[in-house]
């Protein structure tokens, strides 16, 4: 079982390039950084007009995010929109995050995708470019697989599938749960299937050994480190199947925070841009 290489925004792009997803992208990308702990969201209410009260949502990068992100370049395009509110790793609010990110990737979002992620699938060898008339007038772009992003395509649809049924043998099997949801990466942001079980989940993702006498913890540990050797006595790990090298995936992600965050993240966007996503389904493609 190869491990899933792509963050949540490239996967969900890969899984339909020729669809437009920017909104949902974007949204997947912040969850992503509170899953990484590289961002951190807080709600604060005052009394507003008449004494209702208003709450006003605001969201900061980790002092760790500029140098983690260096690696993952489709979200540090959310880095780069963040620090341009303000001054590096500044608290923001999520309208002031929006308003920017209007500026960054249009009122649509469709530039994140276009201009970020697809291009991102392209470097990476997955994803070929080609040009397109329609109505013999204008010119789109559309993306076929090569036989890479064939593959890896079909792997994330088979490991996605496999994935919607953990809750139901998490009781007998936490070790292929585990394995699984390791495996899968970033991707296992797009199951939605998974996200009640957010709490238990992050409490079986264990102590995995990189075979040098060192650890990394998955599910949050208590300060956001990686646990050195000495704790490895008292680690339960189950037996993985071969995830080859760990650090190019970096399943380090704290599902126990999402259960509470990744609603109110959201939310808060959602409020911030005046609506919701608006259903992902159909087929199209992005223009030039």
């Amino acid at each position: 079982m190869q491990p899933n290489p792509l963050t949540a925004p490239e996967a969900l792009v890969l899984l339909n390039p020729n669809q437009e997803q920017s909104r949902t992208a974007l949204k997947l990308a912040m969850t992503e950084l509170l899953a990484r702990r590289l961002m951190s969201m807080r709600s604060e209410e005052e009394k507003g007009f008449l004494g209702f009260k208003q709450k006003t949502d605001f969201i900061q990068l980790a002092p760790t995010a500029t140098q983690k992100l260096a690696d993952l370049p489709v979200l540090q395009v959310i880095s780069a929109t963040l620090d341009k509110v303000g001054e590096v790793s500044r608290e923001v609010s999520m309208a002031q995050f929006i308003q920017q990110a209007y500026k960054d990737f249009g009122y649509d979002f469709s530039s994140f995708q276009a201009k970020h992620i697809l291009p991102a699938l392209v470097e990476k060898g997955l994803l070929e470019p080609r040009q397109e008339k329609m109505l013999l007038l204008f010119r789109v772009t559309r993306y076929d697989y090569t036989p890479a992003g064939e593959a890896l395509k079909q792997q994330l649809d088979d490991q996605m599938a496999q994935a919607r049924t953990v809750p139901v043998w998490l009781d007998s099997e936490p070790a292929q749960a585990t394995a699984l949801l390791i495996s899968l990466g970033s991707a296992v942001l797009l199951i939605d299937e998974l996200r009640a079980h957010y709490a238990r989940l992050s409490q079986t993702l264990p102590a995995y050994s990189l075979g040098d006498g060192s650890l990394v913890y998955f599910g949050g540990d208590v300060d956001g480190s990686a646990l050195d050797g000495s704790d490895q006595e008292n680690a339960t790990m189950p037996e993985l199947p071969e995830l080859g090298n760990i650090f190019n995936f970096n399943f380090d992600f704290d599902l126990g925070l999402l259960d509470s965050a990744m609603d109110s993240l959201s939310g808060s966007f959602d409020a911030a841009t005046g609506g919701g996503d608006g259903g992902s389904g159909g087929g199209g493609g992005g223009g030039d």
